[in-house]
Order: structure tokens, then sequence, then C-alpha cells
């Protein structure tokens, strides 16, 4: 699978250069009361950044 003209990196490995891609999250992601908020989409969108060689997630506490 190609993304404009770039070879994409298999799952679970490192980018090309030798760098992990982490992903931000919103800043709504976490409520005030501390729980997740749209926890089917977002672990739906987190399965399918896996799949581009994302390594972990990040987001503002």
């Amino acid at each position: 699978m190609k993304i404009a003209g770039e070879r994409v990196v298999p799952k679970g490995s490192k980018l090309e250069d030798g760098l992990s891609l982490f992903v931000g999250l919103p800043l709504d992601v976490v409520s005030h009361g501390n729980t997740l908020n749209h926890v089917r989409v977002i672990g739906a969108r987190l399965k399918a950044l896996k799949l581009l060689g994302e390594e972990g997630v990040e987001f503002p506490i």
C-alpha cells in the first residue's frame, strides 16, 4: 500500500528515519470526572493509526 508515493512502514516497526510516531489526543478525550469520552471512536481510530506504524499516544494533562 502506498500513500502519496511513499512506502508505508509495516505494523510494529519504527519509521524509516528511526523515529517513533506518537499521536496527540484532543483535549476532550478525558472528562472532568477522569473518564474517557467516545471510547469506541477513539479505539477504532487508534487501531487504524497502529496499522500505519504509530508507536504511542500523548495527551495534555
